[in-house]
């Protein structure tokens, strides 16, 4: 998945509350989540840790909304 294809998935979801990205990363203020994720992949690309927590995050959002 490109980044734009990231970004508008996350523009096109409504968002949840909380996203659990794995046991240990609850994600709180999903804004600022997303945020600073895609600063940091339109930096660095899809090799930044940001981007497989920003699909892991995807991730979870379709598994909840199912």
């Amino acid at each position: 998945m490109t980044i734009q294809e990231l970004e508008d998935f996350f523009k096109s979801t409504e968002l949840p509350k909380t996203i659990y990205i794995n046991n240990a990363e609850k994600v709180i203020d999903i804004q600022l989540f997303l945020n600073t994720s895609f600063d940091q992949v339109k930096f660095k690309g899809e090799t930044a840790p940001a981007y497989y927590r920003l699909l892991k995050a995807r991730d979870y959002i379709r598994a909840s909304s199912s």
